[in-house]
C-alpha cells in the first residue's frame, strides 16, 4: 500500500502539471504591430467595442465585432487597433475592450 502511494501521488501530480487546455481567442485576416498603408477607405473617428463576463471568459471576437458594427454597416475591419483586458468587481468580471479606426475594404481610398 505504501509503495502504491509513493508511486501514485507523484504520477498524479505530474499528470496534473502536464495537463492543459487551449481556447481559440480570435480569427484575424490581417494583423501587424507596425504601421502599414492599406488602400482602403478609413472612418473619420475611432470606435470601441467591449465584451464582459462575470464568472466566465469574455470573447475577444465579440469585442471586435461590436467595435466594427458601431462604426456602421459600411465598415468591415479595424486598423490602428488597441486591445485591453480588464478585470473588475473583485476579480470576478473580465472584459476585452477593442479600440480602432474602422475601414471599408470594399471601397478604395
Amino acid at each position: 500500500m505504501k509503495k502504491v502511494l509513493c508511486l501514485g501521488i507523484p504520477a498524479m501530480l505530474m499528470g496534473i502539471t502536464l495537463a492543459g487546455c487551449s481556447q481559440r481567442i480570435i480569427d484575424f485576416t490581417v494583423i501587424s504591430s507596425k504601421n502599414i498603408n492599406l488602400p482602403v477607405a478609413r472612418g473619420s473617428s475611432r470606435v470601441t467595442g467591449e465584451d464582459c463576463k462575470i464568472f466566465g471568459r469574455p470573447e475577444l471576437k465579440g469585442a471586435v465585432d461590436r467595435a466594427i458594427e458601431s462604426a456602421g454597416t459600411d465598415y468591415d475591419g479595424l486598423v490602428d487597433g488597441v486591445l485591453y483586458f480588464k478585470t473588475g468587481f473583485l476579480g470576478l468580471m473580465h472584459c476585452y475592450t477593442v479600440e480602432g479606426t474602422p475601414i471599408n475594404s470594399k471601397k478604395p481610398q
